[in-house]
């Protein structure tokens, strides 16, 4: 996801670490990215690439109705 700042980010990684901890053998790897960098090439090539994420986020709208007819949603 863009960055949502360092408090978010501490929120994140604590629930990261909860879900880790209920569910054995799954590794949550959180990605943030500049915003900017995030929407224009960050996530398209996270999406195309071999190791694509299973949960990201997206904005409602056209961005999300692209997602959805590019198969990543």
């Amino acid at each position: 996801m863009g960055s949502p700042g360092e408090a978010q980010i501490r929120v994140w990684e604590s629930v990261a670490e909860q879900f880790e901890a209920a569910n054995e053998g799954w590794k949550v790897d959180l990605n943030f990215q500049d915003d900017d960098m995030y929407q224009t090439i960050g996530l398209p090539n996270l999406l195309n690439g071999r190791n694509a994420p299973d949960v990201y986020f997206e904005w409602v709208g056209n961005r999300l109705l692209e997602r959805d007819a590019d198969g990543f949603v």
